[in-house]
């Protein structure tokens, strides 16, 4: 893949927005900086840098297609409330935990001789804005 201008530009934009923006969202913020460019230009290369590994893109249920410039190994929470998707407010040592689960189920999928290649873990309810509880502050919260 090529790392064009355009996707540079798009690639930022997603960083800056940085809230697991829509399509949508992302084009408008684009188009402040690339005045002439179509949002058929900005979906097709949020696909191709998703399809590179640049970007993740998340297909929730009932909402639009996001993207999320995090490719590290994260879940996510989706407010079945305000639609908002978030990081899933997991420490470190919480989400080795889940990691260590899900190889143990690879393992036995593989046994009965599948072969994974990868898997989507997703949470969803009410967010802490709507159920009205105290916000996750990860720095605070360091173990």
């Amino acid at each position: 893949m090529r790392l064009t201008y355009q996707r540079k530009i798009i690639l930022e934009e997603l960083k800056n927005l940085g809230n697991h923006p829509t399509v949508d969202e992302v084009y408008l913020a684009v188009k402040k900086r690339l005045p002439r460019i179509s949002m058929s230009t900005v979906y097709r290369s949020l696909e191709v840098l998703s399809k590179n590994g640049l970007i993740k893109k998340l297909e929730p249920i009932d909402t639009q297609k996001r993207f999320d410039d995090n490719v590290g190994v994260h879940y996510h929470f989706y407010c079945l409330n305000c639609g908002k998707i978030k990081d899933a407010p997991l420490y470190e040592n919480e989400s080795k935990e889940i990691e260590e689960a899900i190889k143990s189920v690879e393992k036995v999928i593989e046994k009965r001789g599948y072969k994974v290649s990868g898997y989507t873990l997703e949470f969803w309810g009410n967010c802490d804005h709507c159920e009205g509880g105290e916000s996750y502050d990860r720095e605070k919260n360091k173990k």
